[in-house]
């Protein structure tokens, strides 16, 4: 089982038993821009999706985290499709309750040190839809930078979205490592 963290948040590998937590995360406000999250989300979809991380993890293909916060489960964040040009797709979600505490921003500095260091990657990208502004800006203070837009890419609860692809180099990373990271262990 694979751990990291700060004195605030940590992140772990996830097991069968977080299955209600995980389930428990998932409202509709949650998944109001995801588009691959069902709702109403049951606790088979929670076991399926720790299944397939528990298969991408022994695989080394993608690496699941839950976000403890207070000893219990109050998010994800994955590092997906990793694969041999060095590169990783980024996915990350938060229970509502949770939302405005820097939780979440804690998460994905500490997954991005994981695929810098650990993994050794070179590029960690994901996709936003610009009406999600959290999550927007929450990648432009992490320095993620705009590589371009797929219009009209995503349909979400009938609807058609365009979505921003953001992505961050190792190289940048090294540029503007003040993210205060304190240890990462594995």
């Amino acid at each position: 089982m694979l751990r990291i963290g700060t004195d605030k948040t940590i992140l772990r590998t996830l097991k069968k038993s977080d299955a209600p937590q995980i389930c428990g995360n998932i409202s509709k406000e949650v998944v109001r821009w995801l588009p691959d999250i069902p709702y109403p989300y049951k606790i088979k979809d929670a076991n399926l999706y720790i299944k397939r991380a528990i298969v991408n993890l022994e695989n080394k293909n993608g690496y699941g985290f839950g976000i403890l916060f207070g000893g219990k489960i109050v998010g994800t964040v994955s590092l997906m499709e990793v694969d041999k040009h060095k590169k990783a797709r980024l996915a990350y979600l938060l229970n509502k309750d949770y939302w405005k505490k820097g939780i979440m921003t804690e998460a994905v500095k500490l997954v991005i040190l994981f695929g810098f260091q650990k993994l050794k990657l070179n590029k960690i990208y994901t996709g936003v839809i610009p009406e999600n502004k959290d999550s927007y800006y929450l990648l432009k203070k992490l320095k993620f930078k705009e590589d371009g837009k797929n219009r009209k890419h995503l349909f979400i609860r009938g609807r058609f979205y365009d979505e921003i692809i953001m992505s961050l180099l190792k190289s940048e990373y090294d540029k503007v490592r003040k993210y205060g990271i304190t240890r990462s262990d594995s």
